[in-house]
This record gives structure tokens, sequence and C-alpha cells, in this order.
């Protein structure tokens, strides 16, 4: 499970990193994707797996953040 947040924290940076500082895979992106690249999945990935993550093990998180 562990190894599925870190997988998809590496895709999401990866993305965004090439993203942010290569304007060619930003332009070419932009022209296969049709929507606004703030709705790419792989933009919001890690925090897909994150919130899943927690909600799943939803009591052991409300212990921890009540100690």
């Amino acid at each position: 499970k562990k190894i599925l947040l870190a997988l998809s924290f590496i895709i999401q940076f990866s993305f965004l990193h090439q993203f942010d500082t290569n304007p060619a895979f930003a332009e070419k992106f932009m022209s296969i994707y049709p929507l606004s690249e703030n709705t790419c999945m792989l933009g919001w990935i890690f925090f897909f797996f994150f919130g899943a993550y927690i909600g799943r093990r939803y009591n052991a998180v409300i212990k921890f953040s009540l100690k």
C-alpha cells in the first residue's frame, strides 16, 4: 500500500516537473489533452491515493492526530 503512495508521488512529481520545466513537453501535452492542464489526472494522482490511504485507515489517523 505504501509502495502505491510512493509510486504515485514519483509519477506526479515527474509529470509536474516535466510540465513546468520543459516547454516542448508542456506544449505537446496541451495539444493532445483537450481540457485544462489543471484537470489532468497525472497532476493529482498522489492526492487521490493519499486520500484513499487516509480514508482506509481513518481510525488510526484520528487516533494518531489526537496524541
